[in-house]
């Protein structure tokens, strides 16, 4: 299912003005001075063009936003289910193209590498295509779980929260460090970027060991951000924090603040220099809620509690944005409600929603990655299942 969020009934002409502009001449703007932050209306889409758009604060859904179509069929199902590219995986916004970006599978749950994306200009999912499956699922082995394919591609992997969206000359892309492989669904230590401009893969090197072995070097689920202030991406893993500097391609440690493997999202304050970590503390509590100050090394846990609602702290796979016009973080669990997070207060509170029911989350899973903030529209968009809309 694909879900847009959008901001008042402003905005909501903004939006419409947007979408004239995408069709005439294939640029998007913003013209309009934003509303009051709490004020929110959410739009489930797959075409911004012949949208109505719902009173604020209400739920609308359009036809035909299911991603299967758009991925390559597989009768032999050496790939797996297509259905589990979502499996404890994510993605990112490409606020420049206004796209959603999806990268994930792993395990022993999908094979298949593609990276698919849904641009809200025209409502189309596309997929690049993938590599050669490397093996059947009937004969999975130790020594077949890599995480470099014969082509030179990245292995399929649950990606949990480890998709940022970079935007620095000659990196045009995504990237993403760690993840849990198919098939064995081993923990890796790999790093990799997606060039989206020319839709090929760069390898990039491993963190270093830092005093780890190798196996403490892997991180089944990491959880990263791009920082537009140092135009770095910020990654938390299992046993450190770490950064990674395009312009040297060489990783940065940032401290020993691992742990808490589980379905996390990942947000950051760029003004205040705060990345939030949240999710999945009904199973992992301790590691629930995480709030470090990254404005000097080593980062620093300034508070691992939050008052109010615990609900997106205890969902596993709660998605979670950083709203930098309402200076709030904004989290979706499911249903129609979204739940603020006040950065003074730090206060958890709902943000009903009516009409439509965009339905649950992911089973098991969540959202993480998959729901993001857009900037064109000051919205939100999220997707839930490839076979629903």
């Amino acid at each position: 299912m694909f879900k847009a969020a959008l901001k008042s009934r402003v905005i909501r002409f903004s939006l419409l003005i947007f979408v004239i502009a995408l069709i005439a001449i294939g640029l998007s703007f913003y013209t309009l001075k934003p509303p009051p932050a709490a004020q929110l209306t959410a739009v489930v889409s797959t075409n911004l063009g012949p949208l109505t758009l719902p009173p604020a604060g209400s739920w609308a859904a359009f036809p035909n936003s299911t991603l299967r179509p758009a991925m390559l069929a597989d009768p032999t199902q050496w790939y797996g289910n297509q259905l589990y590219i979502f499996d404890y995986s994510g993605g990112e916004f490409d606020a420049e193209r206004n796209e959603l970006i999806v990268w994930g599978g792993g395990h022993a749950d999908y094979s298949g590498n593609e990276v698919c994306t849904f641009a809200l200009s025209t409502g189309a999912w596309t997929c690049t295509p993938r590599s050669v499956a490397p093996y059947a699922p009937s004969s999975p082995g130790p020594n077949e779980t890599k995480d470099t394919l014969a082509d030179g591609n990245p292995d399929s992997r649950h990606t949990y929260g480890c998709l940022a969206r970079v935007n620095l000359p000659g990196w045009d892309g995504f990237f993403c460090h760690g993840g849990a492989l198919w098939q064995g669904g081993y923990p890796v230590n790999g790093t990799w970027f997606f060039h989206r401009d020319t839709k090929t893969w760069e390898k990039l090197p491993p963190r270093p060991l830092w005093g780890d072995s190798e196996y403490g070097a892997t991180s089944l689920a990491t959880f990263a951000t791009f920082d537009p202030i140092s135009k770095r991406v910020l990654v938390l893993g299992k046993n450190a924090c770490m950064a990674f500097d395009f312009a040297a391609k060489a990783w940065e440690w940032k401290g020993s603040c691992g742990g808490g493997e589980y379905e996390k999202s990942a947000a950051l304050d760029p003004e205040r220099r705060l990345m939030v970590v949240m999710g999945a503390g009904g199973v992992n509590p301790e590691y629930g809620f995480r709030v470090f100050d990254i404005s000097k090394t080593p980062w620093t846990l300034v508070r691992s509690t939050v008052n109010g609602d615990q609900t997106p702290v205890t969902t596993r796979g709660t998605g979670l944005v950083f709203d930098p016009v309402g200076k709030r973080y904004i989290a979706h669990t499911g249903g129609r409600n979204l739940w603020v997070i006040d950065r003074d207060t730090w206060t958890v509170s709902a943000l009903p929603g009516a009409g439509a029911d965009p339905g649950p989350m992911y089973p098991s899973a969540g959202n993480m990655g998959r729901f993001r903030y857009v900037p064109s529209t000051n919205g939100l968009v999220v997707v839930n299942s490839i076979d629903s809309n």
